[in-house]
């Protein structure tokens, strides 16, 4: 809830467990937290990312399919390397960590956007507790991902 000037206004607001393997999704929903169904219609999809040939970016099933296939062209587990003074490669091209998680949390944006409309929303991502300072300015990556994020939260704060 956001409040501008006497008016109250509500924006949805998601949280979002960037994973190592899989990454998912929840949204407040009158007063009650409910996990969001992704593009796959789970509860999660894989944090794997997969440049096709075409240069289209693909998250989730069909790229984790692809890592026997197509190794040079997909990536996984790369919250491994967040934060870290290095590039991976897709194909031709090279990214950040950063960069290829910010694939990730756009895919989990565009269900948000299916699921609660187009408008702005809040989001939470959490982040490992062991994860150094350095490791969490630069996560999650809420420029790239075009999403208003908050801080974001250590995942020991949610047990």
């Amino acid at each position: 809830m956001t409040k501008q000037g006497n008016e109250q206004s509500f924006r949805p607001i998601i949280g979002i467990d960037l994973g190592t393997t899989n990454s998912a999704a929840a949204y407040i929903h009158q007063g009650k937290s409910k996990m969001m169904a992704m593009t796959n219609d789970k509860q999660m999809i894989p944090s794997v990312v997969l440049k096709e040939t075409s240069g289209k970016v693909v998250v989730g099933d069909e790229a984790r399919s692809a890592l026997v296939a197509m190794p040079k062209r997909t990536i996984a587990a790369i919250k491994r390397s967040m934060g870290e003074d290095v590039n991976v490669s897709l194909g031709d091209e090279t990214y950040t960590p950063e960069e290829i998680s910010a694939f990730i949390l756009k895919e989990i944006k565009h269900a948000a956007d299916e699921l609660l409309g187009e408008g702005e929303k809040e989001a939470v991502i959490t982040v490992p507790a062991y994860f150094t300072d350095q490791q969490r300015q630069v996560s999650p990556p809420r420029k790239t991902a075009q999403a208003s994020c908050s801080r974001g939260q250590s995942r020991s704060a949610y047990y």
